[in-house]
């Protein structure tokens, strides 16, 4: 290769041409350091945050050594990242580096005693224990239990006054209850107006002090905490004090490994892309505002364009996205231009092209916070990520392992908010999170609502791997409610968390998800291996309320899919105990389905409808709507009121509105026994309702009902009223085949329905034999019951050639059918004597000799597998 050398004065002058870049540097923080002759450098640390914010520059690193930092930190026009050198210690500690704005960045203390401060909402933290013990032999040290004590000593001595637990500095008298003689319920001594039965009603009343206010300022002179003028000195009065986050970070920032509590304004406040990783996040509240622990708005300025794939690679068109997985820095168009280009042989797609902003908050401890906020749009107790994504843009949340707990709103999302609007890209992953004991208005742990207009728009969502518990949520969505409406594709996928004990005032007292649009793209919701167990809800859906919407524009299939979930002991007021799922479409050229498969619904309850599960499909457009309810699990389930009266469908109720196009149902190898109901049907109760031109279809198959406590299957003639129906003239029909309906209370099939209802001559009468965990037991009347066309290879040998009925049939955890060769209930010698028989014989090379029942497993031959299946069982007899 050829050199070009240039003249040296030359060479200079084109390298003082260059523009000059400093490193990046790391500036660190010490309670020891000083602000004034610190120069930040290990060696001679500053003393504040706030010093080492104004030397540092874009890029540099904050380093802090463990600590309490009383102050507010604004670095919120900067790129700065923020470490506690604590965190990369052995074992890593989030704890012991703090920095605490209450007082300075606003913050809370105690009502009725503003020198104590306190945190989030509430009454804990300003309610403590009246301490009237000292140790034995100083007789100074004040202690609660013997282990409070230097050894040797115990916690003995009583005094006449005490101390709070909860604030030292203020002295406390355990009071006493004084219950009147012959009475059973007295007062409190020195807290009349407080009842009690027992000492211990009134032992710490002297350290309560009220509920967790915010600070409103400092009395003017003395400086201490006020909420008003009248928590001030004689002549003071009470000075408005700034409401300020703990942190202000800027775009491309990150803060890691401290607790941030007692701010104002928020925790942290965020604008743009960040990271909010292994922090504590606690204590402080969001005055008038939301995100009580942590903020993140929108960026000031568009960021910078990035593949949405894989947001390392920055790009100017889509064309720059497609690249050589081997090395990202090669475009690409085929494989084969990767192999060219010795990049590897792959080629992918990593596009589009878009101004990304990613937030990543992730591992953190986020608890007791509070956003004051409240009205609709607003919220946050601990986290609120507002998302403006205008075409060409892309917001992404990344929250995973985090702890939320005990955050508060009266907006929407106890734990976390995402709030989107625009036309451009918008992604929330949710993983591995705990989220517990929030409160909200709708989505007591966890809120997601977005509108997205234009053809591009997408919005994806993902819960996973996350436990949601004992959130309460005001409004719907007890443990979380995702809120999709998108022009374009929105899909939702919850998968593989627990759902417990949530409760929601209206709808969906666990799970809310919703996924809807009116436009060219994608609507599919995905509910997969989830349990969901204990939550409630004073509307419809107790467990999990899941719904499908698309719009008379539409180009795809609405697609919502439950599968693999436990849906146990949930309740609502009215329809869909454990279950409400809805798919409706009003388009010409794409419906919308549902498929719910493989479920367990046990012990749920509904005060008006579908105890176990309701099924919605709405037709009111030509494409129609349908659902699949394929083998599931409805047993012990309920739909009673005790007050009224008249709820029904305690299994399964289904509701087919057929407006314009056909609304359809078809239940395939159900398990729906031991369910009860005021009135109707305890297995299936349908309804059907809709304008002319529309027609409605349910089919019952495979399935068994057995032992439930009403009817089978019943339900209002399409002519009159129902649950959810007002009554008309209908195209409506049932169909029932293959089907075993055995045991139930009432008759089998309401009379309302007999001039909709086909009932197929394979239908059987005879006992399922369940066993407690509802499989079926050896013997049962519905082994091998099923349509002889499906296919039975997945079931365990000897399978009867055939399927059996229920929720387990034409699975590997299907019941075997018991070797009976012969066919008179009893495995014995004559069934041995037909394998010998015909032993060796095979189907084509020699069917003189060859027997068919012998050869159990029906590979063709019978030899030794089938032997062996009939010594198993040889001397078992049915009853």
């Amino acid at each position: 290769m050829r050199s070009i050398r240039r003249p040296l004065p030359v060479l200079v002058l084109l390298l003082a041409s260059l523009p000059a870049f400093a490193a990046a540097r790391s500036w660190f923080v010490s309670t020891t350091g000083d602000d004034v002759n610190g120069n930040g450098s290990i060696g001679s640390p500053f003393l504040t945050l706030g010093r080492a914010v104004s030397a540092a520059g874009d890029g540099d690193t904050v380093r802090v050594l463990p600590g309490v930092y009383r102050e507010c930190v604004d670095a919120s026009l900067k790129s700065l990242s923020f470490v506690a050198t604590a965190i990369e210690a052995d074992p890593p500690s989030s704890f012991v580096t703090i920095v605490d704005g209450t007082g300075i960045c606003g913050g809370s203390s105690c009502e009725e005693r503003k020198s104590l401060a306190c945190y989030g909402a509430g009454t804990v933290q300003c309610t403590g224990l009246c301490d009237d013990h000292v140790c034995s032999t100083t007789q100074t040290q004040h202690c609660l239990l013997n282990a409070d004590c230097p050894t040797g000593e115990t916690c003995s001595v009583v005094q006449a006054t005490g101390i709070c637990t909860n604030d030292a500095s203020a002295s406390c008298t355990v009071d006493v209850c004084v219950i009147p003689t012959g009475n059973v319920v007295g007062a409190c001594r020195d807290h009349p107006t407080v009842s009690c039965s027992a000492a211990t009603d009134c032992s710490d009343l002297g350290c309560d002090f009220g509920s967790c206010d915010r600070i409103q300022g400092t009395c003017s002179g003395s400086g201490a905490w006020c909420v008003a003028s009248a928590d001030c000195p004689e002549g003071e009065t009470c000075e408005s004090l700034a409401t300020l986050p703990v942190l202000g970070l800027g775009a491309g920032s990150s803060v890691t490994g401290f607790t941030l509590r007692g701010g104002g304004l928020s925790g942290v406040r965020l604008s743009g892309s960040g990271t909010i990783a292994k922090n504590v996040v606690t204590s402080n509240r969001a005055t008038g505002d939301d995100g009580g622990g942590i903020h993140v708005d929108p960026p000031p300025s568009p960021p910078p364009l990035r593949c949405w794939g894989d947001t390392s690679i920055a790009c100017a068109s889509d064309v720059r996205c497609r690249v050589c997985v081997g090395d990202t820095s090669v475009t690409c168009t085929i494989g084969q231009d990767c192999v060219d280009a010795g990049a590897g042989s792959v080629c992918a797609e990593r596009g589009p092209c878009l101004s990304a902003t990613e937030v990543f908050v992730q591992d953190n401890t986020i608890g007791d916070n509070v956003a004051d906020v409240g009205d609709s749009g607003h919220g946050g107790g601990g986290l609120i990520v507002r998302a403006a994504v205008p075409a060409g843009s892309g917001t992404r949340l990344v929250a995973t392992g985090n702890d939320m707990a005990r955050n508060t709103t009266s907006g929407d999302g106890g734990a976390a908010l995402l709030l989107a609007g625009g036309e451009g890209r918008l992604e929330a992953r949710f993983a591995d999170d705990t989220v517990t004991s929030n409160s909200a208005h709708d989505g007591g742990g966890l809120a997601v609502k977005a509108t997205l207009s234009g053809e591009g728009a997408r919005a994806d969502v993902t819960i996973s791997a996350s436990t949601i518990g004992s959130n309460t949520a005001s409004g719907s969505g007890g443990g979380a409610l995702v809120d999709l409406s998108v022009a374009g594709t929105a899909r939702i996928l919850a998968s593989g968390s627990g759902v417990r004990s949530n409760h929601a005032a209206l709808d969906g007292g666990g799970l809310l998800l919703r996924a809807a649009g009116d436009g060219p793209g994608v609507r599919r919701l995905d509910v997969e291996g989830n349990s969901v167990s204990a939550n409630r809800g004073g509307g419809s859906g107790g467990g999990l309320d899941l719904a499908v919407t698309n719009g008379a524009e539409s180009a795809e299939e609405g697609t919502l899919v439950a599968s693999g979930n436990e849906v146990i002991g949930n309740s609502c007021a009215a329809g869909g105990g454990g279950l409400r799922a809805t798919v409706a479409s009003s388009g010409a050229a794409a419906g919308a389905s549902m498929a719910v498969e493989t479920n367990t619904l046990r012990g749920n309850s509904a005060g008006s409808f579908g105890g176990g599960a309701t099924l919605v499909t709405d037709s009111e457009g030509a494409a129609g709507a349908s659902a699949r309810f394929v083998r599931n699990l409805l047993a012990d389930n309920a739909a009673t009121n005790a007050e009224v009266g008249g709820a029904t469908g305690g299994g399964l109720f289904v509701y087919a509105h057929g407006g314009a196009g056909l609304a359809s149902v078809a239940v395939d190898y159900g398990t729906i026994a031991s369910n009860r109901t005021d009135a109707g049907a305890a297995a299936i109760e349908i309804e059907s309702d809709g304008a002319s031109g529309g027609s409605a279809r349910v089919a019952i198959s495979n399935s068994i009902l057995a032992s439930n406590d009403g009817l089978a299957i019943g339900g209002p003639s399409p002519r009159d009223a129902g649950k959810l129906m007002h009554g008309g003239t209908r195209d409506f029909h049932v169909d029932v085949a293959y089907t075993d309906v055995f045991g139930n209370s009432g008759v089998d099939y309401e009379r309302t329905l007999r001039d909709e209802l086909t009932r197929d001559d394979t239908d059987i009468a005879a006992d399922p034999r369940l066993a407690p965990d509802f499989s079926l037991a050896l013997c049962s009347g519905a082994l091998d019951a099923a349509d002889p066309a499906a296919d039975f290879s997945l079931e365990p040998k000897p399978n009867g050639l055939r399927v059996n009925l229920g929720h387990l049939g034409g699975t590997a955890g299907a019941t075997v059918t018991v070797p009976d060769v012969n066919g008179d209930g009893e495995v014995d010698g004559i069934d041995l004597l037909g394998i010998t028989a015909a032993f060796a014989a095979d189907r084509l090379l020699s069917p003189q000799r060859y027997y068919a029942p012998a050869d159990l497993d029906g590979n063709g031959v019978v030899d030794g597998d089938d032997l062996a299946y009939v010594a198993a069982f040889f001397g078992f007899a049915c009853p």
